[in-house]
């Protein structure tokens, strides 16, 4: 595709106080394979020398004297975008020289798709030409994530892609009650009503440094979860009696500590839904069964 013809796609990153690591992140951007982009930079009030960083770049910055949170960040930004696409990327993570090409190329090959996501490439990394290719696995489908975002988060924040007029046209937009997951809150919604897919491709690269959401305890992670989950499943006539911590602990034994007894009652818990008729519209018993059989064979005593 020549530029002329290439969708039109808009990389929106929301920062608050990120002079160290924003210069990385647009260099990284600024180098693509790709012809008809441009990069949006939510400033959200930031303390430091964030703007000043900025303004050395051809990039357009939108800013803002107070810190109003990612949320509110994300859909200030949304709100003055009219490109074909907006790509995520948060301002402390490097993008792949082939990202945005990849990325648009999959989107305009599967029309039905709302949404796709990619995944991190583990480093270390020297440049932005690692190596992407696929792993055992080509596409996570939006049956198995809607299973999986039953419990807790799967697609990468910065790694997704969407379609902005489909986005603006059915209401999307993040709730600033959840910031801190307010992609898991959001993500969810879409998935249990869109087709989402994972590509699994690394095409970004997370860092992980203080006050990013990759740093942040697991107690505070999980009891975010627990917030949005207790939302989300009170909203659909679901009963969320306590907290129901373990059910942010479901997707990743490993990196929780998740019992057996505590898959045991997630597994009940999702089994119940098929109850419900909203779920039960959008639920497959026969991926839930097998998902539960993985996990037991990675989860302690």
């Amino acid at each position: 595709m020549t530029e002329k013809t290439q969708p039109s796609v808009t990389v929106l990153i929301p920062v608050y106080n990120g002079e160290e690591h924003i210069g990385d992140c647009l260099d990284s951007l600024l180098n693509q394979s790709y012809d008809n982009y441009q990069i949006l930079v939510v400033n959200d009030g930031s303390r430091d020398k964030t703007l000043e960083k900025l303004q050395q770049y051809p990039v357009k910055i939108l800013s803002y004297e107070e810190n109003k949170g990612i949320s509110y960040a994300l859909n200030y930004g949304i709100d003055h975008i009219d490109t074909d696409y907006i790509i995520r990327m948060d301002a402390d993570d490097l993008a792949h020289y082939d990202r945005i090409r990849i990325q648009v190329n999959f989107m305009e090959n599967n029309p039905r798709i709302f949404m796709s996501g990619c995944t991190s490439y583990p480093g270390p990394i020297h440049g932005n030409k690692w190596e992407v290719t696929f792993g055992e696995r080509r596409l996570t489908t939006f049956n198995e994530l809607r299973t999986f975002y039953l419990f807790h988060p799967y697609l990468l924040h910065p790694g997704v892609i969407f379609r902005t007029k489909s986005w603006k046209e059915k209401g999307y937009r993040y709730d600033s009650r959840f910031d801190g997951v307010e992609d898991f809150e959001l993500h969810r919604r879409i998935i249990m009503e869109e087709e989402v897919y994972l590509l699994h491709l690394h095409l970004i690269h997370v860092r992980s440094r203080e006050g990013s959401a990759s740093s942040v305890p697991q107690s505070v992670t999980l009891e975010r979860l627990n917030r949005a989950n207790r939302h989300f499943y009170q909203s659909h006539g679901v009963p969320y009696e306590g907290d129901m911590l373990y059910l942010g602990k479901t997707m990743f034994p490993a990196t929780y500590s998740t019992s057996r007894s505590e898959l045991e009652k997630a597994e009940n818990f999702a089994c119940q839904l098929l109850e419900v008729d909203y779920f039960k519209q959008r639920l497959k018993r026969d991926i839930i069964k097998p998902l539960f059989a993985y996990l037991y064979q990675i989860a302690r005593e």
